[in-house]
This record gives structure tokens, C-alpha cells and sequence, in this order.
């Protein structure tokens, strides 16, 4: 049987790209149990019922937030994080939803308004006024996307710093918080590290505890 160049580059880059997209499935998975075994940790030692959501898809991320707890924000207060965490996303889905609606309404209107001429040369004011839609609408999409990126990056700064806090300086809590939003996988590091040492205090507490009460009796 005869193979190409052509057909030799073509295997290479299918393996390659299986090779990335398995590292990539690896790399997640990791990620998600790591964080899930982090949260679980720091759940218990603050005596939640409901440390198994640190492993169940979407739950988590509700959960995520309530480790934290109420986040003080100047003279407010952050209630529910974990609802805000979860809300969040779905009124950026809500808002894009309805853009791409509109989008699509002005396109079928624009190729409705063109049909009208019956084959003839479509004017350029239609050609220009549907490019206007579609300008609009990425730059609208772009300025959203920001917002929403704003929000959810702050919000995530803010959960995980209250949440460090409690194991280390403050100082380090924001910079481990800020780190997370940039680096892959550095949140999950965190959280298990912390999670190990939320675990390793609550023991030493438990000790000290069961000390003090033997010297008492």
C-alpha cells in the first residue's frame, strides 16, 4: 500500500493533536479532583454537612463561594457568594442569548429588505446598514465579554484571598488569589494545599483540646 508525504503529515498531526487533547483531559482531571479534595478539606474542618458538592459539576462552584462566606466590601458586605458565583454566568448567557436574537431578527430583515429587488443590485445603503448590525453587535459582545470577565475575575479574587486568609498572611492570600486568575492550574494547587493545612490545624486544635481537658479532670 502506498502512503504520501501527504498522508504521513496528516497521521503526524492527528496524533499530536490526540496527544495534546489526552494531556489536556489528564490536566483537567487533575485539576478537578484537587480542588474537589482542597474544598472537601476545608469544608469539613469548618463543620459543613455538604462538603461532598466539592466534587459534583456546577454544585461546586456554589460551594466554592459559601467557604468563603460573606466577603466585607468597604462599608457592604458580599452576601452568598456562592450564588453570585453561580448566577453570574448565566446573566452573561442570558444577555448573549438575546444579542445573537437580535442579531439574527436584523439579518433576516436585511435579507427579507433584499429579496425585494428581485435580483437586481442591492443598494449599498442595505449592504451598509447590515454591516452596522454586525459592528454593533461584536463591539457590544467585546464590551460585555469584558464586563463580564471583570466581574467574574473579581468576584473570584475575592472568594479565594477570604478563603486563604484563614491559612496564611494576608499579603500571600491576595497574591495566591491574584496568581489563580492567571495561571492554569494554580488554583487547584491551592486549594489542596490549604485544604491539607486546614486539616493539619484542625487536628492540632482537636490536641490541644483533648490536653487541656485530661489536665483538667
Amino acid at each position: 500500500m502506498y502512503y504520501s508525504g501527504a498522508d504521513t503529515v496528516a497521521v503526524t498531526v492527528l496524533a499530536i493533536y490526540f496527544v495534546v487533547l489526552g494531556l489536556c483531559l489528564l490536566g483537567w482531571l487533575a485539576s478537578f479532583i484537587f480542588r474537589g479534595i482542597g474544598m472537601y478539606k476545608i469544608g469539613k474542618t469548618q463543620g459543613r454537612t455538604n462538603s461532598w458538592l466539592a466534587f459534583i459539576p456546577f454544585a461546586r462552584t456554589y460551594f466554592h463561594g459559601e467557604l468563603s462566606g460573606d466577603i466585607p466590601l468597604k462599608k457592604r458586605r458580599i452576601k452568598s457568594p456562592g450564588v453570585w458565583l453561580l448566577v453570574t454566568p448565566i446573566i452573561y448567557g442570558v444577555i448573549f442569548a438575546v444579542m445573537y436574537f437580535f442579531l439574527i431578527i436584523s439579518i433576516f430583515i436585511s435579507a427579507i429588505s433584499s429579496m425585494s429587488y428581485a435580483g437586481a443590485y442591492v443598494p449599498d445603503s442595505e449592504m451598509a446598514g447590515l454591516l452596522v448590525v454586525l459592528l454593533v453587535f461584536f463591539v457590544f459582545v467585546i464590551i460585555v465579554s469584558l464586563i463580564y470577565a471583570a466581574i467574574k475575575g473579581g468576584l473570584g479574587v475575592l472568594v479565594n484571598r477570604q478563603i486563604y486568609e484563614r491559612y496564611t498572611t494576608v499579603n500571600m492570600a491576595t497574591l495566591h488569589a491574584v496568581l489563580g486568575m492567571i495561571l492554569p492550574f494554580y488554583t487547584s494547587i491551592c486549594m489542596f494545599i490549604f485544604g491539607r493545612r486546614a486539616e493539619k490545624i484542625m487536628e492540632e486544635n482537636m490536641a490541644q483540646n483533648q490536653t487541656v481537658t485530661g489536665e483538667q479532670e
